[in-house]
């Protein structure tokens, strides 16, 4: 969810009136929100405060988080999320150059879409037009491993 406003103090009084809601609405349907390890990622260029208290509990913020794979951090640079993925495709490539003399070359290349691409341009949609230079040989050098 996206808080802003036209200060810091709206921003955190925002944020907890939200974070209330979401913990009363989970607790009643049974869930236990761990308020000592929540984490909230503050955006923009410069954070103002370093801990928003709610219930007598700290909230930590953070400059960058990992949520369902993707690096995210608070500038919403994606740099980091591209040297992941191309740290992964150098891993998976290893493997293939290793893998490539037990597999056909349609083999390969059925086996290389499926995972090669699928794990290193996961959620590519958000960050990749930012970040394509990083990645011009990359896919080549597995596509050159099949040949």
């Amino acid at each position: 969810m996206l808080l802003t406003g036209d200060s810091v103090g709206q921003v955190v009084e925002k944020t907890k009136k939200v974070f209330c809601k979401h913990v009363n609405y989970l607790t009643s349907i049974g869930m236990v929100v761990n308020q000592t390890k929540t984490e909230v990622l503050w955006v923009g260029r410069e954070k103002m405060i370093d801990e928003i208290e709610l219930n007598g509990n700290k909230l930590k913020l953070v400059d960058k988080m990992k949520e369902l794979g993707i690096q995210i951090t608070g500038t919403l640079c994606w740099d980091e999320q591209a040297e992941a993925a191309i740290n992964k495709g150098r891993k998976i490539a290893c493997c293939f150059r290793f893998l490539r003399k037990y597999l056909t070359k349609d083999q390969f290349l059925k086996a290389a879409l499926a995972h090669f691409y699928g794990a290193v341009f996961y959620a590519s949609s958000i960050w990749f037009d930012l970040c394509k230079e990083k990645f011009k040989s990359l896919h080549y050098r597995l596509l050159r491993s099949a040949c």
